[in-house]
């Protein structure tokens, strides 16, 4: 086992393996290996409240790849992974991809936002969710982070 490979996914594909098929590929390959999946699973580093998902880049490209051929994408992840609101997505470090001296604008996300209507359900400890649980589920979220706030001067 290579520890490099620490989450990119070898560990769940290697845990399915014995009762799916299972392919693992490069994030550029997805959309091409998507068009003959049944579904699609991802995961998520964040969920907004109106069913968007936060993951790494690539994930857009393997959802519209799963809409063209009809394949539900489900995300995977933590209830504690549903924000309270939407955040800021940071870009990743432009000297990650170019270094150089030339005038060059670089773009070089690490993230990016899925669309709520690119994915089907959002699994999670709790069962699979809807559009609606998520909104709930944030703003539980919302009220404990508001809560655990005003009581952050109490101490």
């Amino acid at each position: 086992r290579n520890p490099g490979r620490a989450g990119r996914g070898v560990g769940v594909a290697e845990s399915l393996a014995d009762s799916l098929d299972v392919t693992l590929t490069t994030d550029a390959n997805l959309p091409a290996v998507v068009a003959s999946a049944d579904a699609v699973l991802v995961g998520a580093d964040a969920v907004f409240p109106d069913g968007s998902v936060v993951n790494k880049v690539g994930t857009r490209a393997a959802a519209l790849a799963a809409r063209d051929v009809a394949a539900p994408v489900f995300v995977a992840c933590a209830a504690d992974k549903i924000a309270p609101e939407p955040l800021p997505v940071e870009p990743g470090d432009p000297g990650d991809l170019y270094d150089g001296d030339a005038p060059i604008e670089v773009l070089n996300p690490v993230f990016e936002v899925v669309p709520a209507a690119l994915v089907d359900a959002v699994v999670t400890e709790r069962g699979s969710l809807d559009a609606a649980d998520v909104r709930d589920i944030a703003a539980a979220h919302r009220d404990w982070a508001d809560w655990a706030e005003s009581r952050s001067g109490d101490e």
